[in-house]
């Protein structure tokens, strides 16, 4: 069944994985981070905020501007 339904999916232009937060954008972001010793992030975007706290969650002390 989930061969059938992959295999539908890849025909719609759908690929169809497992999610595993280790590979999600946001670690890998916060790997990026702490990588190359970032300090200070400035969140410019027009919306409520939702990137810092993303920052925030993933346990990052640096200074943040939004």
């Amino acid at each position: 069944m989930k061969t059938l339904i992959k295999k539908i999916a890849r025909q719609l232009g759908i690929e169809i994985s497992r999610y595993t937060p280790a590979n999600s954008d946001m670690a890998k972001i916060q790997t990026m981070l702490s990588l190359n010793q970032i300090d200070l992030v400035l969140d410019v975007g027009a919306n409520t905020g939702q990137y810092a706290r993303s920052i925030r969650l993933g346990g990052r002390t640096m200074a943040l501007v939004s």
